[in-house]
């Protein structure tokens, strides 16, 4: 039985409020989340591992099995514009305009210094029509722009990579 004095049944009302309060918050975010069904990627959805948007109709989605997709119509629209299942993206930006970035690695990942095109960093320039690709001796997992021309790549086995040409090499 819970015996509660008068001083102590404010903190205690205060309390039950103030939970009372959090769960009803908490309730009210999830209930605004929407599970997608991807329209337009036509096969099992890959796991996504980065998004990033050029607008708010606009973006580029990354992931397992080396799936780039192209979303449109604020989400209502995914199309699968680049497949290599030889690697897996794990992070995009949108560094202006209509100009993406992806990074990733092989999949499986190799050991250290395994290859020269253990990672991959793909570019477009056309909001993700066309991509370029370049490779990196080891798998990146992780990329920021601070500008338009110098980003950074995070990369296995204690490595990072820096571009000053806007993606081009590394």
């Amino acid at each position: 039985m819970l015996v509660v004095t008068s001083m102590g049944s404010k903190k205690v009302l205060r309390w039950v409020v103030l939970i009372l309060a959090f769960w009803g918050n908490l309730h009210s975010l999830e209930a605004q989340w929407e599970t997608l069904e991807f329209p337009g990627v036509g096969r099992d959805f890959p796991e996504i591992e980065a998004l990033a948007f050029f607008d708010q109709e606009n973006g580029i989605a990354v992931g397992e099995d080396g799936v780039v997709l192209k979303i449109t119509q604020a989400g209502e629209q995914w199309d699968t514009v680049l497949y290599n299942p030889t690697y897996q993206y794990e992070a995009v930006v949108v560094t202006h305009n209509a100009t993406a970035i992806a990074v990733g690695h092989k999949f499986p990942l190799p050991p250290c210094g395994g290859g020269d095109d253990d990672g991959i960093v793909i570019k477009t320039t056309d909001g993700g029509n066309t991509w370029t690709t370049a490779f990196t001796k080891e798998g990146l997992w992780s990329l920021d722009f601070p500008s338009i021309q110098v980003g950074y790549a995070g990369a296995d086995c204690g490595q990072a990579y820096k571009s000053t040409d806007a993606g081009a090499s590394w």
